[in-house]
């Protein structure tokens, strides 16, 4: 069953506890678009997904997705890298921790939560600087996400309301 290679890979320290960012932008007919970014290692290699990753010890989950997000879409290390490059892009007052959240996860196994960033527009893709984890990032329409996506991005993507279509409930 494609879960258990999926976690057998993830980590041996178990339950796995994680955060990531999900930028989004709502187009003028109501749609969203995402924007993910594409796996260049193990686990789930050549996968679309979020940029996020383990949350560590004495983080909050937000706290834990800001610092994966500036990590991985940034190269950097400074939270406050995040609203310095997306200037202009994100509502005023930006706080991740009051962003739109959901969780998702297996007992026992892994827990994650995104966090939903709302852009004011598409950013370029050029404003972002991938470190050694991802090597592309691209837009998507919530509702068609790419074939090759993370196995929880359809549940993710519908449970923060990005799409009305509820996923299927096999893992495969």
């Amino acid at each position: 069953m494609r879960q258990d290679f999926v976690f057998s890979k993830v980590s041996r320290k178990l339950p796995f506890t994680g955060a990531g960012v999900l930028m989004a932008h709502r187009r003028h007919d109501g749609s969203w678009r995402v924007l993910l970014f594409r796996r260049a290692i193990e686990p789930d290699r050549g996968r679309w997904s979020v940029v996020g990753g383990r949350q560590e010890r004495g983080e909050t989950p937000a706290q834990a997705a800001l610092r994966e997000a500036v990590e991985e879409a940034f190269s950097g290390r400074d939270p406050e890298v995040f609203a310095k490059k997306l200037d202009g892009y994100l509502p005023e007052r930006f706080d991740i921790a009051a962003c739109r959240s959901a969780w998702i996860g297996f007992p026992g196994v892994f827990r994650y939560r995104t966090f939903l960033v709302e852009l004011t527009r598409e950013v370029p893709l050029d404003v972002f600087a991938l470190n050694w984890e991802s090597d592309a990032c691209r837009w998507f329409p919530a509702a068609r996400l790419p074939a090759d996506a993370h196995f929880t991005l359809p549940w993710t993507v519908w449970r923060l309301g990005l799409t009305e279509t509820r996923p299927c409930r096999t893992v495969g």
